[in-house]
């Protein structure tokens, strides 16, 4: 039983902790940008205080009542315009539907600034037909909050223009309004009041509602609406009230700040997410080009590979082969099958001493199959790496010389520099070399000669191959044909080998 109390107190202490840090990142994440927002809208809110004259029977506190209004729909314009670029980037047609909504909130802020400093008419010091103008914009942002719920559609008008229009025709209705409404009953103040705050409530309600914003963002724009219904009400309900007009520009201003810096946080999470989603992708398409590229390498080397078979195999059925070529075409057919196999199934050899003499032997044999003239004499040389990355870097050469040389053959120069410690196998040919503006570039990925029947693969995976095995491949500059060096690691040798070699 204690073991159980025990269990349970550390797994509500791990929720409680987690949704602590929660709260702290999100829900009450941007004060820094919140604070500095509210500091913005202080200044000439303070200014006007300082530094306002009384004029034409106004306050100062009236007019700071006034500022702190244009602030709040200067803020809300700001938070429109934040949310109108998040919707550019995620182009996601219920997100422009609540840019329209911010649009409307912000003309309704400016509207009442108004309302504060026009004491000429009567209808406006009592305040009732501006809260009735108040509930028709409240049933135009709830409108725009339900279908910004519901809507499947996949575009939108412009969603700032849209809200721009609606705010004109707000204004031009309550510009009416004022024309005409001297004439007719003043509607009931309380009532309109509760209407325009449960309104604004339910509009809250319907922000709680829209899964696409995170929990923490709901919850403080449902606040911010709530808000913005309570300070209107508080502004119209008492016009001429100072008091009145001073507690419902704070509201409003604390709405508009509150608002801006969620969607300041939501545009930057936004960003952030965007950000993840490009470098998924770059990874994504990297993943996919070195798969492709891996493949195409394969390839290549399988297509060689078969292509020496394919030589080797019709000569062997000639009858006038000598048994001696006879049983070297058969051993170099049993290797080049076995590489060929590794180079499908990807499982490559691992490092060890390779004989440079007897891979040799076994390629050249495949190639002069095919008709090639090669010439080379064996080195004795051994170096250090994976038997098939060398035999298939070489091979490369050998390709490349056979197709490009002119049909002059080729040379194959084995050579160790024991002061380097390195063996160099340089692969040679008397054919046309490597044109002057591709010498620079011959190794890069899909880079050949315009004649060229290849794919500009072979050279970049030559060099790749022996790079990995700790050497080099470069172009030297004969006066004639081209010719290319490998250097590799060369193996150590013992003295029984040294022995064994000299007796030999």
């Amino acid at each position: 039983m204690l073991g159980s109390t025990e269990l349970w107190g550390k797994q509500m202490l791990g929720g409680i902790r987690s949704m602590s840090t929660v709260m702290h990142d999100r829900a009450f994440g941007g004060f820094s940008e919140s604070a500095l927002m509210f500091s913005i809208a202080a200044l000439p809110v303070g200014a006007v205080l300082l530094y306002s004259p009384d004029a034409e029977g106004l306050g100062s506190m009236t007019m700071a009542a006034m500022a702190a209004g244009i602030v709040a729909g200067i803020l809300l314009l700001v938070a429109a315009t934040l949310s109108y670029v998040q919707w550019r980037t995620t182009t996601d047609p219920r997100q422009g539907w609540i840019v329209t909504a911010v649009v409307v909130v912000s003309g309704q802020a400016f509207l009442n600034a108004g309302v504060v400093i026009d004491p000429r008419h009567e209808v406006a010091l009592d305040g009732g037909w501006a809260l009735l103008h108040e509930g028709i914009a409240m049933v135009v942002i709830l409108a725009l909050s339900v279908t910004a719920l519901r809507t499947q559609a996949h575009r939108m008008p412009n969603p700032m223009l849209l809200g721009a229009l609606l705010v004109l025709a707000l204004c031009a209705l309550r510009i009416g309004g004022l024309a005409v409404g001297a004439a007719w009953p003043h509607p009931r103040v309380d009532v309109l009041a509760a209407v325009v705050v449960v309104g604004h409530l339910v509009i809250s309600g319907a922000v709680m509602m829209n899964g696409r914003l995170p929990y923490w963002a709901r919850w403080r724009l449902a606040l911010t609406m709530a808000m913005v219904g309570v300070g209107h009400v508080v502004g119209l309900g008492g016009v001429g009230n100072t008091t009145a007009e001073l507690v419902s520009a704070a509201v409003l201003t604390t709405a508009g700040v509150l608002w801006a810096s969620a969607t300041f946080l939501l545009l930057r999470e936004t960003d952030e997410a965007q950000r993840r989603r490009a470098t998924a992708l770059e990874g994504s398409l990297f993943e996919i080009e070195t798969a492709s590229r891996g493949a195409k390498e394969r390839l290549h080397e399988a297509r060689s590979i078969v292509a020496g078979l394919s030589s080797a195999t019709r000569l062997l059925n000639d009858a006038a082969v000598a048994p001696d070529v006879r049983e070297r075409l058969e051993l170099t057919i049993h290797a080049e099958l076995s590489r060929l196999e590794r180079v499908i199934s990807m499982t490559p050899t691992e490092p060890s001493t390779v004989d440079v003499d007897e891979l040799l032997d076994t390629l050249l044999a495949l190639h002069r199959a095919r008709g090639r003239t090669i010439e080379w004499e064996p080195s004795g040389a051994r170096v250090e790496g994976r038997l098939d990355a060398v035999a298939e870097a070489v091979n490369i050469l050998l390709e490349n010389a056979a197709s490009h040389g002119g049909g002059l053959g080729s040379r194959v120069a084995v050579q160790s520099d024991p002061s380097e410690d390195v063996v160099r196998i340089r692969v040679s040919d008397e054919g046309p070399g490597i044109p002057a503006d591709l010498r620079d570039r011959v190794f890069d990925w899909g880079v050949g000669r315009s004649d060229s029947p290849g794919q500009g693969i072979g050279l970049n995976l030559a060099r790749r191959l022996v790079t990995e095995q700790g050497g080099t491949i470069t172009l030297d500059e004969p006066s004639i044909g081209s010719s290319f060096v490998i250097r590799l690691p060369a193996a150590r040798r013992s003295e029984e080998y040294d022995r064994d070699a000299a007796r030999s």
